[in-house]
């Protein structure tokens, strides 16, 4: 699996193991093969959510370009990113 879908993987792991009270290091140690490839699967579904940029990420990272277009891609992405962290909840 790549490396970002087991980042995000252990992140929704992290959460519900906090919600649950629960020790982070369950990850490594308590959790079986097939629990992990479950957070895997959440992760991949929450990454594909990320795909299409909205308006509000486009702007943020056409922003971010005028600012300074020598800034790398992964600048961009960042503020591209972080727009998305940025909206309320429905």
């Amino acid at each position: 699996m790549g490396r970002k879908i087991d980042d995000v993987a252990k992140a929704v792991c992290r959460e519900e193991c906090e919600y649950e009270g629960l020790n982070i290091s369950v990850w490594h140690s308590a959790l079986s093969s097939r629990d992990r490839n479950e957070y895997r699967k959440v992760a991949r579904a929450a990454i594909e959510a990320m795909r299409e940029p909205t308006k509000e990420m486009l702007e943020a990272g056409q922003k971010a370009w005028a600012s300074d277009p020598q800034k790398k891609v992964a600048t961009l992405y960042r503020a591209m990113i972080d727009a998305a962290l940025s909206e309320q909840s429905s």
